[in-house]
């Protein structure tokens, strides 16, 4: 019967949860919802803890009402401490800045509210649901079967007491993993998708018409069978809430969808190949964007050069391009080039024909065609207004075009000039201090590396200054924020333990086995192969406060044998047997909760995948540390520190 009762405290405890979340105005929202999920698990840890010390007291022939009201009065006060430490850890995260602290918000608001509604409803209303249910059940049929899996536990626990370098090498091995990982494992901010679908953006690098664009688009992508669906965007797209660069004509942005990921790696090889067929045609391949990417956009690189002349307002010349790259180690295949026809003015030639710089210039413009009128402002835009003629070869307006010099002499324009082919920036990137040359570096090990030796070679030259940027800065700054809220967090948990044992030492116990903890956790995310991101810091947040409340739950019971008579030893084991099985049913209901996550397929599942990996590695090692290395810790501690 006792499944039914805690069958019966989830809805119960949903209900007063959901009245605190409108009167903190929370929505129902997937943020909401994700942080309902994990506080579901501590509301059943909740009632399992209350309904197994319940039991206990009548396994000892205590009458009923003796035992329902002794066993809801013992775990009173570790159950409101293992809350508070709870909260105290999610809490602090939401005045982080960015998506982190979005993420957080109303994660930390709904855990905050379930634990409070199920702290609630474990006193006020399990209690009486037992009364009740054991009258009607009978004392005999109300146990669970196997109420003597505790003798199990007193067997393992001697086993590792006599061989407590085992215990300790597990311990230490959690640690160092925690050190080693989070030093190996790639950081990024969101979880990487298995995905079947890409986003091609191609560049043709000439100056083409809109409707040779879409031609050669549709060329290549007919040819190609492993494409399932594709939906091509060719030149500028003018969206109200666009975020992003515009494209010119020459530009396409190609959605592209397969039947499984092996498709897709044929597909991008296929195009990859194709495109090399176009002089100065480029191709780059970007993830899909989903939910969370296109709610909070970022199109930074990991790290941005900006290179820049002292010569103000004044781009390298393309000659120099090779030296930048030979010298200064820039990628100058990032650098966009198009054709163009410039035209030199001839010095001499004006000073034989007597012709003004500026005369030739207006003359130009009225010879292409071109006069400015006016422009029109269009939301941030300046859009020039000007009138023109049918377009010309621009040879055969140069040599047709004649110019009056300061004697009242025609001068054909073809002697004046010199119209020759080249290469110019199709881009060009500016700030407020001046126009430079831009490199993106998405995918380098060690920034910080690759910025010395930048800097390095930029300083041999003074012709040449250079400014980082990029996503590296704000996730360093990210990590700083984080940390200082971290240590905010552990630092509420001390003074909140320390309130409840009434020592300074103890609380260290159970605030080691953290980051033992986390190091397990790690292993799992390096094995499945997962960066270090959102997911997996609030994996580390909830694991942190299960095992902190199984921990602070068996060290109160064992002050609290230790306070009626028993000796460390005795009642480090009794406490052990007591707690067995509700640290054990915590850990399970916590791992069960999650483990569907690893076997799911979907943009929800695919997210929670590193978070519910990080709580299931730690939890298989946590509830070990729990259950063996806190009271060999505990019984060190009374040596060391006489507590």
């Amino acid at each position: 019967m006792s499944p039914i009762i805690i069958a019966v405290s989830i809805p119960l405890s949903l209900i007063i949860t959901f009245l605190f979340l409108h009167l903190f105005h929370i929505s129902l929202n997937i943020i909401s919802l994700s942080g309902l999920v994990l506080g579901v698990g501590m509301m059943i840890d909740n009632a399992i803890i209350v309904i197994d010390n319940i039991q206990q007291k009548l396994r000892k022939h205590a009458d009923l009402n003796t035992a329902v009201a002794q066993g809801t009065n013992e775990v009173i006060a570790p159950l409101i401490s293992s809350m508070l430490t709870t909260v105290s850890v999610f809490l602090p995260l939401i005045y982080l800045s960015g998506i982190t602290g979005a993420l957080f918000y109303d994660q930390a608001i709904s855990v905050s509210a379930g634990l409070t509604a199920s702290l609630l409803v474990s006193f006020f209303i399990i209690p009486v649901l037992y009364k009740k249910l054991y009258r009607f059940s009978g004392k005999k049929t109300f146990f669970y079967k196997w109420q003597n899996i505790e003798k199990y536990y007193k067997k393992t626990h001697k086993y590792f007491i006599k061989r407590k370098f085992i215990t300790l090498t597990i311990a230490i091995t959690g640690i160092a993993f925690m050190f080693l990982f989070f030093k190996i494992l790639p950081k990024s901010k969101l979880p990487e998708f298995n995905s079947i679908e890409t986003t091609a953006q191609i560049d043709w690098g000439q100056n083409i018409r809109l409707q040779e664009n879409g031609r050669r688009i549709d060329s290549l992508l007919s040819k190609i069978n492993e494409i399932d669906t594709y939906i091509a965007w060719n030149g500028q797209q003018n969206y109200l809430l666009q975020n992003k660069a515009d494209r010119s004509q020459e530009q396409s942005k190609i959605y592209i969808k397969t039947h499984n990921t092996q498709e897709l790696k044929q597909v991008k090889q296929k195009l990859k190949n194709a495109i090399k067929t176009f002089d100065n045609a480029k191709i780059n391949f970007l993830p899909t964007e989903n939910l969370f990417e296109y709610i909070f956009a970022d199109n930074k690189p990991q790290l941005g050069a900006k290179l820049y002349t002292n010569t103000h307002n004044r781009l390298p010349a393309l000659s120099q391009l090779g030296f930048i790259q030979d010298s200064l180690g820039l990628p100058i295949s990032q650098i966009n080039l198009m054709n163009s026809l410039q035209i030199k003015i001839n010095p001499e030639s004006l000073a034989l024909y007597q012709v003004d710089y500026n005369q030739i210039i207006n003359t130009l413009q009225s010879a292409i065609q071109f006069h400015y009128i006016d422009h029109l402002k269009s939301t941030q835009k300046y859009v020039p207004v000007v009138m023109s003629y049918p377009k010309k070869d621009l040879t055969d307006i140069i040599n047709q075009t004649t110019i009056i010099n300061r004697n009242n002499q025609e001068i054909p324009l073809r002697v004046l000039l010199q119209v020759q082919p080249g290469k110019t920036y199709k881009y060009i990137y500016g700030d407020l201090s001046s126009i430079f040359l831009f490199f993106r570096f998405d995918k380098t090990k060690n920034p910080i590396s690759l910025m010395q030796e930048i800097n390095r070679k930029v300083k041999k030259f003074p012709a040449y200054s250079i400014r980082f940027s990029g996503r590296y800065f704000e996730q360093v700054h990210r990590n700083k924020e984080l940390l200082s809220v971290i240590f905010i967090a552990l630092l509420l948990l001390y003074f909140i333990m320390l309130a409840q044992f009434e020592n300074f030492w103890q609380p260290f116990i159970i605030l080691l086995e953290i980051p033992i903890d986390i190091g397990f956790g790690l292993l799992l995310i390096y094995l499945f192969g997962h960066s270090i991101n959102i997911m997996v810091i609030i994996g580390i947040v909830v694991m942190s406060g299960v095992v902190v409340n199984d921990s602070i739950l068996k060290i109160y019971t064992i002050n609290m044998l230790r306070k009626n008579g028993l000796s460390v030893d005795k009642a480090v084991e009794e406490a052990g047997m007591m707690r067995f099985k509700a640290i054990l049913m915590t850990s399970l209901t916590t791992i069960l909760a999650l483990l569907p996550f690893l076997f799911m397929n979907g943009l929800g599942a695919e997210l929670q995948k590193p978070l519910a990996l990080t709580v299931i590695g730690s939890m298989l090692f946590g509830t070990f540390i729990s259950l063996y290395f806190v009271p060999l810790a505990y019984k060190a501690g009374t040596k060391i520190f006489n507590f």
